[in-house]
């Protein structure tokens, strides 16, 4: 729910770019209690997303198909949260962690972004911060279109690039505005490695954010460099999910690189690391978690659907191997952001709920429940539906109350197969119903009003972004 505070976080970076300032409204979300000790500067913010990767695929989250090393080193580290959600799909997800708001309010349709919008680059830039994003690009548009949201540097990979194919071997890539261009020879996720780590080195003097869209683990499922089918394998027609478990290990060692960098640098105990899993694992992959088959339901509405790892990590300031139980959705970490780059600016619109006091102070996040409105602009009406899958309902880390009625303790029951009756209840389920019915009515009546005031206004500008497969 959309809420209205003002920072009182000082700013102690004063650069001149802070005489760019929007007026914003950030939520209650930001704790009341004072500021742990800040050094001079503000942190580097380094915001990981990883893609199409559930929690059953990390080892310190119970998965054991797979091996996970350094995001589990990163973890014992830090501070691993059990109960992180995103939206169920690639797009959507990321314009609510780039804007800190739900769907309903400001996302169109799938491979598009609205460049009006201001986002947590924009902010960390007014801030003083120099911006990079470096990844799945996912939004179309012109190649412009990173330097109008707020990115100084970008290395991208285009949903609409030629094919379909063309992000790993031999990829296609898009660099600070330049035509596309093929790398022959060359790997995808490490030349998109590389330039982050050359980003930060040469901006290691001042503050940077780099929002890192790695392009691992999402299909076209091939082997990545090092594997013995790599030199082979026909890039332009290889998928086979056999390969999924080699590109969750490529994945880790990437996290491991980057953190070897930062040490190299000097920047660790300066640099603020958020990992997180942009949804849940691909429906072809089916792997063990806590000794139990765990399938992928991405683009579905189940608890593999969006339930994904996040991680924070922030040596000297996060005390280490935190397990965390609070309930964390994907727009938290844009008021977040926001606070840990000691941005002073007012009046910021999210829904997110900041969770930096919890990383900095250990203290409880008020989140009491999630709601999501996957896939609108497609489909509409009170249970937005796609191949008969219901997208809007509210969740509280264990019992979720879709729009349609339909109520289920997801913890017990994973794949949603036994819906619960109200005459059977136990007290904890009717206190818990009762609470997302209250969620439900108030959001509802906010995607109403959404709806009502998006009619009013202009159209968006409809980039080419409809294009190509959905991710």
């Amino acid at each position: 729910m959309l809420t209205t505070r003002t920072i009182r976080t000082p700013l102690v970076w004063l650069p001149s770019a802070l005489l760019l300032m929007w007026p914003l409204l950030l939520t209650d979300s930001s704790a009341e209690q004072a500021p742990a000790a800040r050094s001079e500067r503000p942190p580097n913010i380094i915001m990981y997303l990883a893609d199409d990767i559930g929690r059953e695929a990390v080892n310190s989250y119970g998965g054991t198909s797979y091996k996970t090393p350094n995001i589990d080193r990163l973890a014992a580290d830090g501070m691993r949260f059990t109960r992180a959600y995103s939206t169920a799909l690639c797009t959507p997800t990321r314009v609510q962690l780039l804007t800190g708001q739900y769907n309903f309010r400001n996302y169109d349709h799938f491979g598009y972004f609205d460049t009006s919008l201001r986002t947590i680059a924009n902010y960390l830039q007014a801030a003083g911060y120099t911006t990079a994003m470096a990844g799945k690009w996912q939004f179309g548009g012109s190649f412009q279109t990173p330097h109008l949201i707020g990115f100084n540097e970008y290395l991208i990979w285009q949903l609409e690039s030629p094919d379909f194919w063309n992000r790993y071997k031999n990829p296609i890539l898009t660099r600070n505005g330049e035509p596309a261009k093929q790398h022959p020879g060359a790997y995808g996720p490490d030349m998109v490695k590389e330039f982050v780590f050359d980003f930060m080195q040469r901006n290691r003097e001042r503050p940077f954010f780099v929002y890192y869209a790695e392009h691992l683990t999402h299909d076209p499922f091939q082997p990545p460099p090092g594997h013995p089918d790599y030199e082979s394998h026909d890039e332009t027609k290889v998928n086979d999910e056999k390969y999924f478990g080699a590109m969750v290990s490529h994945l880790d060692k990437n996290v491991g690189e980057l953190m070897t960098t930062l040490d190299k640098l000097g920047l660790r105990e300066n640099t603020l690391v958020l990992f997180m899993g942009d949804n849940g694992t691909d429906v072809r992959v089916t792997s063990m978690m806590n000794g139990r088959p765990v399938q992928g339901d991405k683009w579905g509405s189940t608890d593999a659907s969006n339930h994904v790892p996040f991680i924070a990590h922030w040596k000297g300031t996060i005390a280490p191997a935190q397990v965390r139980d609070d309930l964390v959705d994907v727009s938290d970490l844009f008021p977040t952001m926001l606070d840990a780059g000691r941005s002073t600016i007012l009046n910021v619109q999210s829904d997110g709920v900041s969770l930096y006091p919890t990383l900095t102070r250990g203290s409880p996040s008020p989140r009491r429940w999630i709601f999501t409105d996957f896939y609108r602009g497609r489909t509409s009406g009170p249970n937005t539906v796609r191949e008969g899958r219901p997208h809007r309902y509210a969740h509280d880390g264990r019992f979720k109350l879709y729009a349609d009625g339909r109520f289920f303790d997801y913890l017990a029951d994973p794949t949603e197969k036994n819906p619960l009756s109200e005459s059977g209840l136990s007290l904890e389920a009717r206190s818990a119903l009762q609470a997302l019915r209250e969620a439900m009515t108030s959001m509802e009546a906010e995607v109403k009003a959404s709806e009502a005031r998006r009619k009013e206004g202009p159209p968006p500008q409809r980039g080419s972004g409809t294009g190509g497969r959905p991710e």
